[in-house]
This record gives C-alpha cells, sequence and structure tokens, in this order.
C-alpha cells in the first residue's frame, strides 16, 4: 500500500536521526465491570481481527472509516527534513515534570516510581465506550477498540489506533489521576481549555505538524487523551473535541 512504503521511508529516515529516541503510552488502574463487551458492529469483524486475549486485537488490514485523503501540512510544504532536525534540536532541550493546571506530567525516562500505580494487563476484550465525531479524512482503524485488563479483573485504559496514508494517532481514555507520560522539551507545553474543559497541549516540533503532539482533556473521571504523529496541533485538538465517552 502506498502510504504504508511512504511510512517507512519517512521514519527511516527518522530513526538515522533520532537513535536513543523512544515513545510510551500512559495507562492507569480502576475499578472492574465498567465497561461492557463490545458492540454489535465489532462482533461483527470478530473474523478479520488478529490478537485478543493475552494480546490487544488489530485488523488483519487497516479498516476504512472515512473516505477522502489528508494531506497534512508538513508534507505540502516539504517539511519532512526540517521536522526531523527540529526534533532532534528539541530531544535537547529542558523537560518539564510536574504538575500544569489540572494535569501531572512526566517524561518517558522518569523512573517508575514517579508514575501512576499500574497493574500488567492480560486481557484485552473490545468496548465501545468512546464515540469520535470527527476524525481527518481518509482515517483507517488499525484495530478495535479495545480495553487492558488486569488479572484481577480491573481495567487500566481504553485506547483505539488509527492511521491516515501519512499520519497515525491514538486516542485513549484513562481514568483516575490526570497524568501521562510525554517526550517533549518544556516549550513545547501549554494549559488551555478545550470544549469548555481543563487541558493541555504539547505541540509538535515544528507548525506544520512533522513530530508528536499531544491533547489532553479532563473529564469527570479521568481524562481523554489524544497521541498524535505528523499532525499540526490544530488537527490534534479538533479530533480530542469530537471524543464522546459517556463513562468518562
Amino acid at each position: 500500500m502506498r502510504w504504508l512504503v511512504k511510512r517507512r521511508l519517512i521514519w527511516a529516515m527518522a530513526v538515522v536521526m533520532l537513535l536513543g529516541v523512544v515513545g510510551a503510552i500512559a495507562a492507569v488502574v480502576v475499578v472492574a465491570g465498567l465497561w461492557p463487551a463490545g458492540g454489535d458492529s465489532q462482533q461483527a469483524t470478530a473474523g478479520e481481527i488478529i490478537g485478543g486475549g493475552g494480546g490487544p486485537p488489530s485488523y488483519l488490514e487497516p479498516a476504512p472509516l472515512v473516505s477522502g485523503d489528508y494531506v497534512p501540512p508538513w508534507e505540502k510544504a516539504g517539511a519532512i527534513e526540517r521536522g526531523i532536525a527540529a526534533d532532534v534540536a528539541d530531544s535537547k532541550k529542558p523537560r518539564f515534570a510536574g504538575t500544569l493546571g489540572e494535569f501531572r506530567l512526566y517524561g518517558f525516562d522518569q523512573p517508575f516510581s514517579v508514575e501512576k500505580k499500574r497493574c500488567v494487563a492480560v486481557e484485552f476484550p473490545l468496548v465501545t465506550d468512546l464515540k469520535f465525531n470527527y476524525l481527518p479524512p481518509g482515517t483507517m482503524a488499525r484495530g478495535p477498540q479495545y480495553a487492558g485488563v488486569c488479572a484481577d479483573g480491573s481495567v487500566q485504559f481504553v485506547l483505539q489506533e488509527f492511521i491516515t496514508r501519512n499520519t497515525s494517532f491514538n486516542i485513549g481514555y484513562e481514568p483516575g489521576e490526570r497524568a501521562f507520560a510525554y517526550d517533549a522539551s518544556a516549550e513545547r507545553i501549554s494549559a488551555a481549555t478545550i470544549g469548555g474543559r481543563p487541558a493541555v497541549v504539547i505541540r509538535p516540533p515544528i507548525e506544520e505538524g512533522f513530530g508528536r503532539s499531544w491533547a489532553a482533556i479532563a473529564t469527570d473521571n479521568g481524562f481523554i487523551v489524544v497521541d498524535a504523529h505528523e499532525l499540526p496541533l490544530s488537527e490534534t485538538i479538533k479530533i480530542a473535541e469530537g471524543v464522546e465517552c459517556e463513562s468518562c
């Protein structure tokens, strides 16, 4: 597929220049039984799903959700090399670890003791908690929406992963403490308000969006977070604004 070949080439360039930079997704422990089993639409596609049970489920092939083709600003401007260079420069700048508004932020390189208490997920059942009112043109789902369930039956997180021809993003919900790990310089972080709720946004290294960005929105029981690659911050925020979750 054209989008996959192109993405591999882009990240081959990035890996050469960004050796040692790694990423992770934060998760938390909550009360068991909060999320029901997946809906009929997800059950109907079960034959196309691989994984599940002992590992996160995914589709054999990405499932198209939105027609069209999203072309991010960095691609229009031919800014790949500039974006990679900005990412490298950003990795050498001071980080922030602490509280910003209603969120506690910490870097991927922080010791485990600064993170939330968490368990190891052993099951990944399909769920339907998160609804999406906006996804970019050309969005495909890499797999169904699922929860991470621990050995004691408690649930860590809800997550779904998406791609377009040239970008990717995860949409998740984490109950409990509003705290998550990130990998960006302190100057890229800002407190914000999204949809009338307290939020934190983390800009990508360049305005056109090449690199990683986050938008986290406080909810009654935790927070919703969009973790995006190769999207401008405006698009990441737009995705976050469109997320609905009754149990959140």
